[in-house]
């Protein structure tokens, strides 16, 4: 349907997971030590709406340039995955 192969769709999975134990580690010592949770939370919703309109940009182009897939996946990891 969108043209990955197999090995293009594991590498974005990839990069989404990695993502999100990246931004687990991060964005949970960041609330811990600030103790701003509603700012923090407002950044984090923001940056994932953010991410998820870069992907739907890329997709909506045809572009199959990995590096753009991979950080744009890694950002929509990082700020949606380690939220949850």
């Amino acid at each position: 349907m969108f043209g990955f192969n197999t090995d293009m769709a594991s590498m974005i999975a990839l990069c989404v997971l990695v993502g999100g134990i990246v931004g687990s580690i991060i964005l949970g010592h960041l609330l811990e030590s600030t103790n701003a949770h509603k700012p923090i939370l407002v950044l984090i919703c923001f940056m994932s709406m953010l991410s998820s309109v870069l992907i739907c940009q890329l997709y909506d182009h045809d572009s199959k340039d990995m590096l753009a897939f991979s950080f744009a996946h890694f950002l929509f990891g990082f700020f949606v995955i380690s939220v949850v």
